[in-house]
């Protein structure tokens, strides 16, 4: 997954950046990456 300014892009897919799935996508990424930083500090 990379961040472009069309908006959320896996590949050849593109999502809008004002897209309800690109809200989903950026909550799910910042979910993880919460996880994530949870796990280091185990």
């Amino acid at each position: 997954m990379r961040w472009g300014p069309v908006g959320w892009g896996t590949g050849r897919q593109r999502v809008p950046a004002n897209s309800p799935k690109h809200k989903q996508l950026i909550a799910l990424t910042l979910d993880i990456i919460a996880l994530r930083k949870a796990e280091a500090k185990d």
